[in-house]
């Protein structure tokens, strides 16, 4: 919900008249404002994408792995997710959304800088989580005792994941 707020509050925020110790930085607050909607809107038709992408293609590795290979599900999925996410959020919110409301315009020729920049960043962070993705599992199957975790189970093993 607050998502689909930030737009509507950043263009109020734009139509409210300056206050007049705050005229010079005007121009400013309208540009870094205006770009909300943009990147909201792009962020919310990202996410929703890749993340029916993310669920489906775990699953369809498990499938493929029978279910071993947590470290090749997790990853696999995940890192052609962020290529879909990132993909999309880059050319909207820069792109296509700005040439159509308004806003930051990038040119054409930088979007696939701006994608691959930010999908680097998101492999190496995917890479990073396996182990935190294993140590979870671990921790919900039992194999790993913590007493905060086996609290909120009801001290019941998880099921298959």
């Amino acid at each position: 919900m607050t998502q689909l707020l930030i737009p509507i509050y950043s263009y109020i925020a734009v139509l409210m008249p300056t206050a007049s110790f705050q005229q010079e930085y005007t121009e400013l607050f309208n540009r870094v404002f205006s770009v909300a909607p943009n990147i909201v809107i792009a962020s919310l038709i990202a996410y929703l994408i890749s993340q029916n992408h993310d669920i489906w293609a775990f699953h369809w590795w498990r499938r493929l792995t029978q279910g071993r290979h947590l470290w090749l599900r997790n990853n696999a999925s995940t890192m052609m997710s962020q290529l879909i996410d990132t993909t999309i959020f880059i050319t909207m919110a820069f792109g296509v959304l700005p040439s159509i409301f308004g806003g930051v315009l990038v040119s054409w020729d930088l979007i696939p800088f701006m994608i691959l920049g930010q999908y680097i960043v998101k492999v190496i962070i995917a890479l990073l989580d396996t182990p935190f993705v294993y140590l979870g599992v671990m921790t919900i199957k039992g194999e790993i005792k913590i007493p905060f975790i086996r609290s909120l189970r009801g001290g019941n093993n998880a099921g298959n994941i």
